[in-house]
């Protein structure tokens, strides 16, 4: 999200840059990171080429969790709020758990691209999926993340899952953040 970079949008230099610091980060942690390549056309049906860019993290279960954050940025938008912070908390996430015991369930940390363009990158990774679709438990997407107002934050999507809404309440609470 550097003001030297500038925007980084799908299918451009500045993206692909962006693809290859978040590959060399998870490979600097101990990750074999991997990228998919995809197609798409952008509002002037021009096609470009994109990447997601995702490393696992094997479990003691064959059971899975997500955690995802799209990488891209358009034109006008606030590249560190949109969505690098998502991306430097997938990235902490990833070097926590590099750094920790096993954990129970398997972890795919996905930096997607496309998103601004219509989760075209999010699309290409469920029908292309490094684990079993049926395997995954729970899907976390960063989107815009640490922007607190009023000392509280907005969490979307709690009401995908049950329970998802009481533990964003308790964690909340435990830091001292009104959800």
């Amino acid at each position: 999200a550097l003001p030297s970079i500038g925007a980084r949008v799908p299918g451009s230099e500045n993206e692909r840059l962006a693809a290859a610091y978040i590959t060399e980060t998870f490979a600097k942690l101990g990750y074999t990171p991997e990228t998919t390549r995809f197609s798409a056309w952008d509002e002037n049906d021009e096609a470009y080429a994109s990447q997601n860019v995702i490393a696992v993290k094997q479990g003691s279960s064959p059971k899975a969790i997500i955690v995802g954050a799209h990488y891209d940025s358009g034109e006008e938008s606030l590249g560190a709020d949109d969505n690098a912070s998502g991306v430097a908390a997938l990235v902490e996430l990833a070097r926590v758990f590099a750094a920790g015991p096993l954990p129970r369930r398997t972890l795919v940390f996905a930096a997607f691209s496309g998103e601004e363009l219509g989760i075209l990158g999010s699309s290409h990774f469920a029908s292309h999926p490094p684990v079993p679709l049926d395997s995954v438990q729970a899907m976390i997407n960063m989107d815009m993340v640490g922007r607190p107002k009023d000392g509280k934050i907005t969490v979307g999507g709690v009401g995908s899952s049950p329970g998802f809404a009481e533990e964003v309440k308790r964690a909340g609470e435990a830091v001292g953040l009104g959800v």
